[in-house]
């Protein structure tokens, strides 16, 4: 049987870049672990190679086609996560309260 995880690395206090939790983590997994992450992990194929970050654009350098047809393609698997991470953070799933 096939299973899809979300792995939860590492949690922060106030605003800190998922990227910046992942790296303080140093939880990289298996060489056979897929992956997908969105923009805010560009540099993550330096850490782990089986990985899918969409492609950024910039002035000089515009998506090809090909390019955007990947993006898509990761876009479409990832939206269960992040489907998933409303619902988590809608319904106050995952909190800690302070006293």
């Amino acid at each position: 049987m096939r299973r899809r995880q979300i792995i939860c690395t590492a949690i922060g206090k106030g605003k800190e870049h998922d990227f910046g939790l992942f790296k303080k983590a140093c939880i990289y997994g298996r060489k056979t672990i897929r992956y997908m992450a969105d923009t805010g992990f560009t540099g993550l194929d330096r850490i782990h190679t089986n990985t899918l970050v969409p492609k950024k654009r910039s002035k000089k350098h515009p998506l090809t086609k090909e390019d955007k047809e990947l993006n898509r393609e990761i876009s479409s698997k990832r939206i269960i996560v992040e489907n998933i991470k409303v619902f988590v953070k809608r319904f106050k799933i995952v909190s800690r309260i302070d006293k």
